[in-house]
């Protein structure tokens, strides 16, 4: 998970102490949302269409 793009530029910015720390927190709430499914977080998402109707 740490070797993920955007999380392992997070934890890039932080010193030795504030990364252990971080990636510790991560690994907690990851176990606390692993399901024999995977791991599930509650989400929501707007989904948004649009169409660009000729001027009159």
């Amino acid at each position: 998970m740490t070797s993920l793009g955007l999380v392992r530029w997070m934890l890039g910015q932080l010193d030795d102490e504030h990364r252990a720390n971080a990636r510790d927190a991560l690994r907690h709430t990851i176990d606390q949302h692993a399901t024999a499914g995977g791991v599930r977080y509650d989400s929501a998402a707007w989904i948004v269409t649009a169409a660009n109707s000729p001027a009159k």
